[in-house]
């Protein structure tokens, strides 16, 4: 009887032990965007640093650290999301060995540890989410009006705009399972600012009567750089259309539309309820009927596309930012007991005019660069770091799990130790060509100084000195003033990739392939199969 008794006893004492343990826990709240270009939040510094763009994201950076310089591995949102929950560089054409292990992800490690693991919103492909208690999915992510969607259960179609949609069925969660014993792992992840930017109908009116700043490079001619900066197809003066990604009405922008663009225009109109049709079209119309009164041409009129595509890029971004405020407003006042640890970042960045683009794909500073704010107990209050940081830190930050291979870092202790981080060199890799944006395959490293970028497909080289030049105009492959210079960042390049497993250099293509997309005669959207 004794001994029953004292089983029985320390039995209780370890579930207890195990609560209290579960409840001292934080819990970690992940929320990312899709394509978040720095320049559009105040504490960058940017362009629109005085639009107050993002009052929320300004308001939660001042509870912890805004890291001014994060970057991401690759601007394709699925693999960036794959990459954050791993902790490795997934590389769409690495074939994996028979023996390979699959690798080890944050919300299995958090399982293990206790924690009840969720997720909301945009997932990758077309696979159902792995390793989460629970969640709920977009079935189609270019849907950002009444949007269905699919968890473990059932499916259903929610009205309502999809930014707004995605963070009312995490609340409903949240509030639905507050009071659980364990600690959760929530990750939050919006579509809302990718192409064609659609903004919510409250937001359409927004910076109306605003003449937004442009881009010094908004004209940018590309004769100091390689050719693929003259050869892809992200011009906001040529390649974005007025109806499908501008929203003028057929009556104006007939001309220049094709059945296509007009059939996506469409598809946009079609899920729109006749409340939310007749909301549209009355805020548009006096907009489109402005357009229709100037003197503006579709020829050369790059000023007027990247105000309209810039303005409604800036409204979805403040539909995100009030919605990452709904989500951080609520879990403060409803901690009970446990803490939170919140971050908001981006699978990569984005152009917003910036060299007269619009869109990602790029190594460049406007897509590698992306936000990064977090808050929680162990990371003080209005804190600035100036450290060189990427997205694969937040798989050892979130886990406690280092990854040496990759060099992540755990972000936690990093900052506290005020550690220098000029000589990091930091990968990022372009996978997909010939596709939608025609941006040629690259990789490449950076450091504090300089970005060297190889289009390996072509053979064609890019070196920036990103202090002189930040803007990134000026190629010194070739005409560098120190001919040592190019061979010792060519060097680190080479040391970068062979530590990540990539191998080797990858060689150009046959000089009859690379005819085909270069030239007066270069047929650019020809899919032919290449490495």
């Amino acid at each position: 009887m004794k001994q029953r008794f004292i089983i029985k006893f320390f039995s209780l004492l370890l579930v207890f032990v195990f609560l209290v343990d579960l409840q001292g826990r934080e819990n970690i709240f992940l929320c990312l965007s899709k394509n978040h270009s720095t320049a559009s939040i105040s504490g960058y510094r940017d362009i629109f640093k005085e639009l107050e763009i993002t009052p929320n994201l300004e308001r939660i950076s001042g509870d912890g650290i805004l890291f001014k310089n994060a970057f991401c591995s690759t601007a394709n949102s699925d693999l960036s999301l794959k990459s954050i929950l791993t902790g490795t560089l997934i590389n769409p054409k690495q074939k994996k060995k028979r023996d390979q292990l699959q690798p080890a992800n944050i919300q299995s490690i958090l399982k293990e540890k206790g924690y009840n693991t969720v997720f909301f919103g945009n997932w990758i492909g077309d696979k159902k989410p792995e390793g989460f208690d629970y969640w709920e999915i977009l079935e189609d992510a270019s849907q950002f009006y009444n949007p269905k969607l699919i968890n473990p259960h059932r499916s259903r179609k929610i009205e309502g705009h999809t930014t707004d949609i995605i963070t009312d069925i995490a609340l409903a969660w949240l509030k639905k399972n507050g009071n659980i014993p364990k600690p959760v792992f929530m990750v939050v992840h919006f579509n809302g600012l990718q192409q064609p930017w659609v903004p919510p109908i409250r937001n359409l009116e927004l910076y109306n009567d605003l003449l937004l700043p442009e881009p010094i490079t908004l004209m940018a001619s590309h004769d100091y750089k390689a050719p693929p900066s003259r050869y892809q197809e992200m011009q906001i003066e040529t390649n974005l259309n007025v109806e499908s990604d501008l929203f003028l009405g057929p009556d104006v922008a007939s001309s220049e539309a094709t059945v296509a663009d007009r059939t996506k225009g469409d598809g946009l109109i079609r899920r729109l309820n006749g409340e939310q049709l007749s909301a549209w079209q009355l805020a548009l119309r006096p907009q489109n009927e402005a357009f229709a009164r100037s003197n503006v041409g579709m020829d050369g009129s790059i000023s007027w596309k990247y105000q309209r595509y810039a303005k409604n890029y800036l409204r979805c971004v403040r539909a995100i930012d009030e919605n990452v405020g709904r989500l951080y407003d609520f879990l403060h006042p409803n901690e009970k007991g446990n803490s939170w640890t919140f971050i908001y970042t981006a699978s990569s960045g984005n152009f917003v005019g910036e060299n007269g683009w619009f869109g990602g794909a790029w190594i460049y500073e406007p897509t590698m660069r992306i936000p990064l704010i977090i808050t929680g107990e162990d990371y003080g209050k209005n804190r600035i770091c100036e450290s060189n940081v990427q997205l694969l830190d937040l798989f050892p930050t979130i886990t406690g799990v280092s990854n040496q291979s990759n060099g992540g870092i755990n972000l936690q202790s990093f900052h506290k130790e005020n550690n220098s981080s000029e000589s990091r060199v930091l990968y990022f890799e372009h996978y997909q060509f010939p596709d939608k944006l025609m941006v040629a395959k690259h990789y490449g490293i950076r450091n504090g100084r300089y970005k060297l970028i190889h289009y390996h497909q072509f053979d064609e080289w890019e070196l920036f000195d990103i202090l002189k030049d930040p803007n990134e105009q000026n190629n010194l492959y070739l005409d560098s003033i120190d001919p040592k210079l190019v061979e010792i960042i060519k060097t680190k390049l080479i040391t970068k990739r062979k530590k990540l497993g990539l191998g080797k250099l990858l060689e150009p293509m046959p000089e009859e392939w690379r005819r085909i997309y270069r030239g007066p005669n270069a047929r650019k959207k020809e899919q032919i199969n290449s490495p």
